[in-house]
């Protein structure tokens, strides 16, 4: 289901949804037209990943919804199992070493830092957790996130933001931990 809670409608959507293996192996994909009446749900039907699942035990299915343009509106990551014990086979998963790229600047009195992180890997990194810490490794706050504990899929980079009170200083560290993620961290240049 979409939902559109703004009160403009939204034709022209596409809702691209793709189905991997937990290894990042393409199952299926397919692209679903949508338009979205203000304040509006628009059911979808079944995504058809039951023969999927009962085949793998687990998948992880990729949702992007796209504007007209191709301008990604949201994404969404799940990953289902068949049953209680096949979510067990995330104990399996390589760890990702991610790639960090963060740049800071000041927006009137906050200083706001950009984070980019790629997954140079085969296998998507799952709930890849960013935190904020000052030159002595203390968590900084307050700090607001644009999102967090992310699915960051081979190939396709997350840019998240955070944003701080500029008076707590420039001289900042962002460290990434997740389920299978190995920890990094990478200074915030300005």
């Amino acid at each position: 289901t979409v939902v559109n809670s703004t009160r403009e409608s939204r034709p022209g959507l596409t809702l691209e949804t793709r189905v991997f293996t937990l290894d990042g192996g393409l199952l299926s994909e397919r692209k679903t037209p949508v338009n979205a009446k203000a304040n509006d749900m628009v059911p979808l039907g079944d995504l058809g990943i039951a023969e999927r699942l009962s085949k793998e035990g687990m998948v992880l299915v990729a949702l992007r919804l796209r504007d007209g343009a191709g301008n990604l509106i949201s994404h969404n990551d799940y990953w289902p199992g068949q049953d209680d014990a096949s979510h067990r086979k995330l104990n399996a998963l390589p760890q990702q070493q991610l790639e960090m790229q963060a740049t800071g600047r000041t927006v009137e009195a906050d200083r706001v830092v950009s984070v980019r992180l790629v997954n140079p890997g085969r296998t998507p990194a799952l709930a890849a957790k960013l935190t904020l810490v000052d030159a002595k490794g203390e968590r900084l706050l307050p700090a607001l996130y644009s999102d967090n504990y992310v699915v960051v899929m081979p190939g396709e980079p997350r840019t998240i933001t955070i944003r701080y009170p500029a008076k707590l200083g420039d001289k900042v560290t962002i460290r990434v931990r997740g389920w299978n993620v190995k920890p990094a961290a990478a200074r915030a240049g300005s």
